[in-house]
């Protein structure tokens, strides 16, 4: 037997009671970012491979790709994730506030991400992880929202990780898992 755990609060929940739920059962992390891991001290028989992301990298490859481009407009949901990707996302792009304009789309119902994609957006890019939870509370796939705002928009979309790639947007700079 082997228990594996996807994300931060997963990691959190197991180790706190694995006691009680999985004693002496290996743990196998993953989509947990080492700064997440500092702090940590890992019990034997826990074992995984830190995956950091670095959207400051992206945006650079979308400033490559789109030089000029005249507004950035970030898409995010409401779940806590969501909430706290788009937090991360804007302080990147903190030291740009006063040369470019940053829209923020943080809990949209999915309906009203597509009306607003369908406008024109010329001279803007979008950056997106997509959504866990749209604004009415219905549970979304990342990957299919990436999917349905490149489909709905004119505008390049630009996603946080790889599991975007190959829907329609243009591309992300995302971390390789080899270990």
């Amino acid at each position: 037997h082997v228990v594996v755990v996807t994300r931060l609060p997963a990691f959190r929940f197991i180790l706190k009671h694995r006691e009680e739920l999985v004693p002496n059962v290996p743990i196998v992390y993953s989509v947990v970012s080492s700064d997440e891991l500092k702090g940590f001290e890992l019990p034997p028989n826990v074992f995984g491979a830190t995956v950091d992301f670095y959207p400051e990298k992206t945006i650079e490859l979308a400033r490559v790709l789109h030089p000029g481009f005249k507004r950035a407009l970030i898409i995010a949901g409401a779940s806590p994730f969501d909430k706290e990707w788009a937090t991360k996302i804007e302080t990147v792009f903190a030291p740009d506030q006063s040369q470019l304009p940053i829209e923020h789309w943080r809990g949209l119902t999915s309906e009203e991400m597509i009306s607003r994609l369908r406008k024109d957006n010329t001279g803007t890019v979008i950056f997106t992880m997509g959504m866990m939870l749209d604004g009415s509370g219905k549970r979304r796939i990342p990957r299919s929202v990436m999917k349905e705002a490149a489909e709905a928009s004119r505008a390049p979309v630009y996603p946080f990780v790889s599991a975007g790639v190959g829907v329609g947007t243009v591309g992300t700079y995302a971390p390789r898992c080899e270990e």
